[in-house]
């Protein structure tokens, strides 16, 4: 089992500003709805990972099934126009791996992992309002799976698949 957790103040991001008006940026001159970006230093990111793995053989086929799951909190503060934003995503994940390593010449893998991942994105009413920005809040899954097997022959020969 792992457990990890990070505060940091100070943290940069780029703050978005959105013109509303023809300007002059450092002697270069921007039109209306342009928008640029500057690095800044905010307080309040946060993140918490807890991650564990369980592990036993498989005797008979000379090989491990692990099974590991885990949750990711994201806590992330941004700026637009001078006003803070926030960003939250929370990931739940799970895998599992049957591998084995029956021989020095046979050698096999075969893996699953998937992610389940709500981002949610808090602005100002102002931002809203005004149709600059939007709540969201956006739901997705990342799945991947593969499957690998090495040979080796006693006189050298190596064959890999995936």
């Amino acid at each position: 089992m792992n457990f990890f957790g990070q505060m940091t103040n100070d943290y940069i991001t780029n703050a978005v500003y959105y013109l509303n008006a023809d300007s002059l940026i450092q002697n270069v001159s921007v039109k209306k709805g342009s928008q640029f970006s500057k690095p800044v230093n905010l307080n309040g990111y946060k993140q918490l990972n807890a991650f564990v793995t369980y592990s036993f053989p498989f005797k008979a086929l000379k090989s491990n099934l692990n099974i590991n799951g885990g949750f990711t909190y994201v806590d992330r503060p941004g700026s637009i126009n001078n006003l803070i934003t926030k960003t939250t995503n929370n990931t739940l994940s799970g895998g599992i791996v049957w591998a084995s390593n029956i021989s020095e010449y046979i050698d096999f893998n075969v893996n699953y992992s998937a992610n389940f991942s709500n981002a949610r994105s808090e602005y100002p009413a102002e931002l809203v309002a005004r149709n600059i920005v939007r709540n969201s809040n956006n739901r997705f899954i990342n799945q991947s799976g593969g499957a690998f097997l090495n040979l080796l022959s006693k006189s050298g020969w190596f064959y890999k698949t995936m």
